[in-house]
């Protein structure tokens, strides 16, 4: 087992490094630097790595390449401002990173606050997490500047530095706390052979996001009652990596008839993302109707926005009842039972 690299992925909006003048770094690169080598001065903190795209706003995009760096962080560090919130490649980046990290990034996730935000605003994968702020105001000047602003006096600007020292202390922190990185899997065989639809009782794959862990957990107990073979998928852990958790979550639904994603609370960018993932893995495999949609309580929230031939949508904003289940295991054995 080798130990834990720890790529951060900085996620910022350009016009907020831009040069003062000749001869200085931009606000954010001075920034990244001096906190790489902070990080790097803790324990723990010795394999860790910045990785930033100095690519210009119209010239930024969430391609291939972008994606693959995403994927290769463990996590991701957002200068967040109101021009990272008007960005689109920003708000992009923040959503690659929590869908990959499965919706929950609580312990990957660092915001650093260069002026005041609105939290609302912020991507609903990372609204409950705390930010640094690196602004200050007072009643003699009561317009928000950033800290250390435009360059940072190494003797003068000492809550910048204090600020950033924290940040180190915090990111190296969790970098001690990541699992070890296991061996590489042996490479699959030239010609594997694609996943067969199950065969035996049915089973049924409930994915339900933290927020609605209880609302999937009262889905159980009704499809229990209609002697459905059914599971939770199981939550991620913080310090999990991203592709260890999908690849137990495609094996688990791999292995099912069917899979019911529970829409309670959740964004509906986890509920569009994890029907993406189930119909990658089950469309070519099975028949007629093989996902549900448990779209339950509150009834006031955002569409799911999701449309499939092969989708039930189970309608019980009103509350959880038995009958829109009972149709979608209908469906179900009507197919693959």
């Amino acid at each position: 087992m080798s130990a834990p690299t720890a790529q951060i992925f900085v996620s910022y909006a350009h016009a907020d490094n831009q040069l003062f003048d000749a001869g200085t770094k931009g606000w954010i690169t001075e920034f990244v630097d001096k906190l790489e080598k902070a990080i790097g001065m803790k324990p723990g903190g010795n394999n860790a790595k910045c990785w930033i795209d100095y690519r210009l706003e119209p010239q930024r995009k969430v391609d291939e390449a972008l994606l693959g760096h995403i994927r290769e962080s463990r996590f991701i560090l957002a200068f967040m401002s109101p021009r990272y919130l008007e960005s689109e490649w920003c708000a992009k980046e923040m959503h690659a990173f929590v869908e990959l990290a499965g919706g929950h990034a609580d312990d990957r996730v660092f915001l650093v606050e260069l002026l005041p935000t609105k939290r609302e605003c912020w991507h609903p994968g990372v609204q409950a997490i705390a930010e640094l702020k690196f602004w200050t105001s007072s009643l003699d000047q009561p317009d928000p500047m950033i800290l250390g602003w435009p360059v940072p006096d190494p003797k003068g600007d000492r809550p910048y530095w204090n600020e950033l020292n924290r940040l180190a202390t915090i990111i190296a922190r969790q970098i001690q706390d990541l699992p070890p990185i296991p061996p590489d899997p042996p490479p699959p065989p030239d010609c594997p052979e694609p996943p067969t639809p199950p065969s035996g009782p049915l089973r049924v794959v409930i994915n339900a996001d933290q927020t609605d862990h209880q609302l999937g957990k009262a889905a159980q107990k009704l499809l229990d009652d209609l002697e459905v073979d059914s599971a939770i998928a199981p939550e991620p852990i913080s310090t999990q990596i991203p592709e260890d958790y999908n690849r137990h979550l495609r094996e688990q639904l791999e292995a099912s008839h069917g899979v019911l994603i529970v829409y309670g609370l959740a964004p509906p960018s986890w509920v569009q993302s994890q029907h993406a993932m189930a119909r990658k893995l089950l469309a070519t495999q099975r028949k007629g109707i093989w996902s549900g949609l448990l779209d339950g309580p509150p009834q006031e929230k955002p569409d799911h926005g999701l449309s499939s031939r092969s989708l039930m949508v189970l309608d019980c904003r009103q509350g959880l009842s038995v009958e829109p289940l009972k149709n979608f295991v209908d469906a179900l054995r009507e197919h693959h039972v």
